[in-house]
């Protein structure tokens, strides 16, 4: 999906990149970013905060100050692609899916909802209800949306039987197309909004979870939005919005596709 772009590289390494590291090498890195306006520390856990801000003073308290550039480089125009390998597996794995909203566009809660109406966790997604229950083409089924700070994807994945392949992708792109073309319902929306909601609260209801949401609430937007500014926000999202979304990420002739199949 970012081919060519530091984004697509293998944020692991190679082999040959991580053999050649020196001791410098991580000395350098740990000086140029391990700096005090770099570091968001996050904790959720049953002590005070005057006992929790001493025990930072004295882990952190020493941490360099100064100013931190972060490397930035454009991304280079998405071209498609439709990849089929062979793999020794006992079913077919398929990703379908294409370029999305980065979580600095207005619309990534839109992207959000609209991937939780055609996929998300729940047993009523469209392509639960069509591709495996209705039809019993695929063993699992579920659309996903990552977003990144210049750039985000979506995608659909599907595990299946190598004779299903087909019809449950024609089923996939017919699900897309309805929901570019026809959209949803007032009901629809209303329905999704409230599941999105509670999705999102189960989502923080462990202290891992929350510790994680806080982090990046910060380090991406500078703040922590409450749960009540949270489903506004989401209560906020039109049926327009969603129609341009969708017809912006949704066009068939744009998407991408791999398939590792037996």
């Amino acid at each position: 999906m970012f081919k060519g772009e530091t984004l697509g590289l293998n944020t692991l390494g190679t082999k040959e990149s991580v053999s050649s590291f020196t001791k410098q090498d991580l000395s350098n890195y740990k000086e140029k970013y391990f700096v005090a306006e770099n570091v968001v520390i996050s904790f959720v856990g049953s002590i005070s905060k005057t006992a929790f801000m001493k025990r930072l003073e004295q882990d952190f308290g020493l941490m360099e100050q100064k100013t931190v550039v972060l490397p930035k480089s454009p991304l280079l125009d998405f071209e498609k692609f439709n990849v089929v390998e062979k793999k020794a597996n006992f079913q077919t794995h398929t990703l379908i899916g294409g370029r999305a909203p980065s979580y600095y566009d207005s619309t990534r809660r839109s992207m959000t909802l609209l991937t939780n109406v055609l996929g998300g966790p729940a047993l009523n997604s469209r392509l639960i209800l069509s591709v495996r229950e209705k039809y019993g083409y695929a063993y699992s089924i579920e659309a996903n949306y990552t977003s990144y700070s210049d750039a985000g994807f979506w995608s659909i994945y599907m595990g299946t039987d190598k004779k299903y392949l087909k019809k449950a992708k024609d089923l996939i792109y017919k699900e897309l197309d309805l929901i570019r073309s026809k959209g949803l319902t007032d009901k629809e929306l209303l329905q999704a909004k409230e599941q999105l909601k509670g999705h999102i609260a189960l989502s923080l209801d462990g202290n891992l979870e929350m510790m994680f949401s806080l982090a990046k609430s910060v380090m991406v937007h500078g703040r922590v939005d409450s749960m009540q500014e949270i489903y506004t926000q989401i209560d906020e999202i039109s049926l327009g919005e969603l129609k341009q979304v969708a017809t912006s990420c949704y066009n068939e002739n744009e998407l991408s596709s791999l398939v590792y199949q037996y």
